[in-house]
């Protein structure tokens, strides 16, 4: 039989209630039930309108996907490591072709809050319609220059397309200045990527919240609601774990299922866990040698 463990569910009233402050820094770092409490507090700032409406994916029954969850989480991961608070996360990050990227005027923003840029200078040469973004970090001896071309644009397939034929200028601008921005201050950045440019890049690649997924999810398919402001979190006990353990009768079978296993067991638990999967191991490579 499972354990079930009742907590009390916070009710969310404002952006404020979603702070992570007193939590790890890296949410990867988070425990089971961190992640749980924070997936909860997250679910009801959606679906009661704390966050941004366009997360509900049920518009019927106004309900959050754990789908959406995921990716709201990793959103606001993203947003953290670069002292987004978690609405701001959800406002101006998004995921696109598989890749965690940054838009609109949060990407300036990022870099000014920094408090490294001495200065920066922005002109255009219209006669090669070339856009130019000259910027001087504080710790850097001189300052640094990048480009932007129609000619660039046409390499790149961008020109006389969407966008790019309405506002030619202003995207030229802002290609010479992102391109600035993550030559000079790759350390504040930390490697992200504009929506603009994803756009343009066919990229399957899988980014959304792998640690919510391996940690969180299938715990979470376990908590349901059982009063107001009260939830269920089933756990698989160690004596059920246990006795599992004696059915086993391979190596690869006992690594499979300590990898599902693992995630389904209290966090208070998994010292245990790791010893008991250790004896059975063992008693697995003895039977092997008498054989």
């Amino acid at each position: 039989m499972s354990e079930v463990e009742e907590v009390k569910a916070e009710i969310v009233k404002s952006e404020k209630d979603l702070a992570t402050d007193n939590l790890p820094t890296e949410m990867s770092d988070w425990n089971k039930e961190q992640m749980i409490a924070y997936r909860e507090k997250l679910r009801f700032a959606i679906e009661h309108g704390v966050l941004p409406a366009n997360l509900i994916d049920d518009k019927v029954n106004h309900k959050v996907s754990e789908q959406k969850l995921d990716e709201a989480i990793a959103r606001i991961s993203y947003g953290r490591s670069l002292n987004m608070s978690p609405k701001l996360a959800l406002t101006n990050t998004m995921i696109v072709n598989g890749n965690m990227t940054i838009w609109g005027d949060a990407l300036p923003a990022v870099i000014y809050q920094s408090g490294l840029m001495d200065y920066k200078e922005e002109t255009f040469d219209a006669t090669t319609m070339t856009a130019i973004c000259t910027i001087k970090r504080k710790d850097m001896s001189k300052p640094e220059t990048r480009t932007f071309s129609a000619e660039d644009a046409k390499i790149a397939g961008l020109w006389g397309k969407n966008v790019w034929a309405k506002y030619p200028k202003r995207m030229l601008q802002q290609r010479a200045r992102t391109y600035a921005f993550r030559d000079i201050f790759p350390d504040v950045l930390q490697g992200m990527i504009t929506t603009e440019e994803a756009q343009e890049i066919a990229n399957n690649n899988d980014v959304i919240s792998s640690y919510s997924k391996v940690l969180a999810t299938p715990v979470v398919k376990h908590v349901e609601t059982v009063k107001e402001e009260v939830l269920a979190i089933e756990y698989t006990p160690l004596s059920e774990v246990q006795e599992m353990l004696q059915s086993i009768t391979s190596k690869e079978d006992l690594t499979k299922y300590f990898f599902d296993v693992k995630q389904k067991v209290k966090t208070s638990d998994t010292s245990q866990l790791l010893e008991l999967f250790r004896q059975r191991k063992a008693e697995l490579a003895e039977s092997e040698e008498k054989v």
